[in-house]
């Protein structure tokens, strides 16, 4: 009933000591979509939301196909200076002063043997580079990560990187579609350990391929494979519009 939903959006407005309850009900993934959409928008209209209610209703966006508007909406939460980083691959020169979170920021949960930190200094493109350590323990890389939300159309993905690491086989960057299937890659390999060398490798989006995701990948073919240790330097991660 959109009546009854407008009077009780109108009282959550007010935060009643119930409302945290009522709210931690959208997040059921059984509850229709389009309501919690309709709901969190109803509150965005009355009232600034909390980060967790943003949170929420960015998932609800992307959950129904409008995946530019959550991007957008989530853009415009950061400060000016965070703000200026969303190109289309958020951050990709990692000028973020600390790691930012969020929806569409870099995931920094690289996972078991594997460390990621800001390095300032001798970058391929401004002020700062990405770090990544690795132990020696076999890795099972999760993370750089990204949540993107290109259009249809052909692309160009672009980076640079010096792999100081013992890997057998090179590192990459790939770009998949978040509904399934590889749409691009670029092998990070042939470089020097002192010396950045930048790659790039071009790529088609789909229609009906709404929603995407940028990850640092390595495909190990064995458990020594994938037991790498030393230094992977990342910096200038671009994607950028191309004519076919």
């Amino acid at each position: 009933d959109p009546q009854l939903r407008k009077e009780i959006v109108a009282l959550l407005a007010g935060n009643p000591p119930w409302g945290g309850v009522l709210l931690s009900k959208l997040g059921d993934p059984s509850l229709d979509p389009d309501l919690r959409v309709k709901v969190m928008d109803g509150l965005a209209a009355l009232r600034p939301l909390t980060p967790s209610e943003l949170s929420m209703q960015i998932h609800a966006l992307g959950a129904v196909g409008r995946s530019a508007e959550a991007r957008i909406l989530w853009l415009k939460s950061l400060p000016n200076d965070q703000r200026a980083l969303g190109e289309a691959v958020f951050d990709g020169d990692f000028e973020e002063a600390e790691p930012i979170g969020g929806e569409f920021a870099w995931t920094w949960d690289s996972g078991a043997g594997v460390d990621l930190s800001l390095e300032g200094g001798q970058a391929a493109s401004g002020n700062q580079w990405l770090r990544i350590d690795f132990s020696g323990r076999a890795i099972a890389l999760s993370a750089p990560s990204q949540r993107l939300v290109l259009p249809t159309g052909h692309y160009v993905l672009s980076s640079a990187f010096q792999d100081r690491t013992n890997a057998s086989r090179p590192f990459m960057l790939s770009v998949t579609c978040s509904s399934g299937g590889l749409l691009g890659r670029v092998e990070l390999a042939a470089g020097k350990a002192d010396a950045w060398k930048r790659v790039q490798s071009e790529f088609d989006v789909p229609a009906g391929c709404a929603e995407q995701r940028l990850s640092l990948a390595f495909s190990a073919r064995s458990r020594a494979d994938a037991q790498i240790a030393g230094v992977l330097r990342l910096d200038d991660v671009a994607i950028r519009n191309s004519l076919p």
